[in-house]
């Protein structure tokens, strides 16, 4: 069993801590979310919500019921992870165990400070979403806060390598929302730590626990999407695919979440924000670092969407638009094998292009499906030879 007790707020080195004591396998750990001093009034020390629902999946993997000692969960998140969610997880493919919750229940009200938030982590989706609930949107549900977690997404089981990246791409998070009349917030945790979970498979109950972690700011809380509401599928490798399902679970009576831009998939989402000055300005999709760096595939990708919908040039601020065109070759070579692997962003990419009439070298086509029959055919050792020459060639 794991046993969940002292929910209290402590105050360490000019921060404000939302702190609970985990007992679990013999020993005693110290589960943590981490605010400015100035936003203490939102840590909510009065519900074990975004502790319980931060260990849910770590609790059904381990076979351990969940016993919480002091604190009331709110009785609707109670009701709707008891009913719902355990059930749902408990019938995919085993990973998951149906289990028990023990702990005092409240339906009672907090004061809410009725912020409507979103995450900023300044790729695509995120943009989306911004432009969506600020633009074209009733006033009272507008975004006015922007919010940055560290609960995973900045390295799977956190640690003080995860805290320095998150920590660098904060201030750029940071200078975008206040640049620009928005409220931020950052949360840091040491959740990571405790649960040693690959954070793709459980970045919607991570990233809301520390959501609910000062629900007391919150009145509406988008979370942006990364599947559409078309592919939805209860997927244990991808709760993302039924994120909707998931966020209207997690809503209580002080906080409602939304899965927003659910709609669009993402070669939609670009032509979004492809006149959007926010991400024209700070867009940035990079699998290495908080500039985009031009060669990895997601900057690859992100690349020949805007370029396949003739708005590459709104975003030389944020690619080296130079390079790509002085180096069409390789670039094309990249994107085709993507494409050859039949990536669905790439293919939606692919045709689009045809559409637009923006035409790929035939030499780059014909040699690029060589380049992908090599690599699915010849030793490994070969193919390691081969990506070495192309990356030093690249640079």
């Amino acid at each position: 069993m794991i046993i969940l007790k002292d929910i209290k707020i402590e105050n360490i080195n000019n921060k404000s801590r939302l702190c609970a004591n985990i007992e679990y396998n013999n020993k005693t750990d110290k589960l943590w979310y981490e605010v400015e001093n100035k936003f203490e009034k939102y840590l909510c020390y009065e519900r074990a919500d975004c502790f319980l629902v931060a260990i849910l999946l770590f609790a059904m993997e381990h076979k351990e019921d969940i016993k919480i000692l002091g604190t009331p969960v709110t009785s609707k998140l109670f009701f709707n992870i008891k009913k719902y969610i355990i059930p749902a997880f408990a019938k995919l493919n085993g990973k998951y165990n149906s289990i028990n919750i023990f702990c005092e229940v409240s339906n009672k009200v907090l004061d809410n400070f009725n912020y409507n938030g979103t995450g900023i982590s300044r790729g695509v989706d995120s943009f989306c979403t911004l432009k969506e609930l600020t633009i074209d949107c009733p006033d009272d549900l507008k975004v006015n806060c922007l919010t940055f977690f560290n609960v995973g997404s900045h390295k799977d089981f956190g640690g003080e390598e995860g805290r320095e990246l998150f920590k660098k791409r904060r201030e750029l998070s940071k200078k975008v929302a206040l640049e620009n009349g928005f409220e931020f917030i950052d949360v840091d945790s040491n959740i990571s730590e405790f649960l040693r979970q690959i954070f793709v498979n459980t970045h919607t109950f991570r990233s809301m626990s520390a959501a609910l972690a000062i629900q007391k700011m919150f009145k509406n809380y988008y979370y942006s999407s990364g599947y559409t509401i078309y592919e939805f599928n209860v997927n244990e490798k991808f709760p993302a695919k039924f994120e909707t399902f998931i966020l209207s679970m997690f809503s209580n009576d002080n906080i409602s979440f939304y899965s927003s831009g659910c709609l669009y998939n993402r070669l939609e989402k670009t032509k979004i924000i492809s006149d959007y000055n926010l991400a024209q300005k700070y867009l940035n999709v990079c699998f290495n670092d908080e500039t985009n760096c031009g060669k990895c595939e997601k900057c690859i990708r992100t690349i020949f969407e805007f370029y396949a919908n003739n708005s590459l040039e709104n975003f030389k601020n944020v690619f080296n638009i130079d390079d790509f065109y002085k180096n069409i070759d390789w670039y094309e070579l990249k994107f085709l094998y993507f494409y050859f692997e039949k990536k669905g962003d790439y293919i939606d990419t692919y045709n689009l292009m045809k559409k637009n009439n923006i035409k790929l070298k035939t030499k780059n086509i014909f040699k690029g499906y060589v380049l992908y029959i090599l690599r699915h055919t010849v030793p490994l050792k070969i193919k390691n030879i081969l990506n070495k020459r192309r990356y030093k060639n690249a640079k």
